[in-house]
């Protein structure tokens, strides 16, 4: 019998309230926003750090060139930076596209190769905060 008391119970509620329609359009709202905002910020950087072996190495994002690594390509071009020609599997790395915004990067986890974008930029991408 608790069952049927539970659908009746289901049955005799009242369906969404004003106050309910409200707080998911100001959830919803915030999300947006907070988005927005996210994907927006970060200026554009100025250098590329290209991490392989061990080591880094800085090349600036104003003069067009390519960098051929022993598993993949990594290509300046137009102020932007992106792989191309990897042999990993999966290919991420060059599905992650073109980027030149300030702590941006790209990974590639089986090439151990790891490309950021460097710059001044007077806010955080990844922590939301002023320098």
């Amino acid at each position: 019998m608790t069952d049927i008391n539970k659908v009746n119970a289901v049955k005799s509620s009242r369906p969404m309230r004003i106050f309910d329609i409200v707080v998911i359009a100001l959830i919803s709202l915030s999300a947006v926003v907070l988005c927005l905002t996210g994907f927006g910020t970060g200026g554009a950087g100025n250098r590329a750090a290209v991490t392989f072996d061990g080591r880094t190495e800085y090349y600036e994002l104003s003069s067009d060139r390519t960098i051929k690594l022993e598993t993949l390509t990594v290509v300046i071009e137009d102020g932007f930076v992106y792989v191309r020609d990897s042999e990993c599997g999966d290919k991420i790395c060059e599905r992650s596209g073109k980027i030149n915004k300030v702590n941006q990067s790209i990974v590639c986890l089986p090439a151990g190769v790891i490309v950021t974008v460097v710059g001044e930029s007077d806010f955080q991408v990844d922590t939301g905060q002023e320098k």
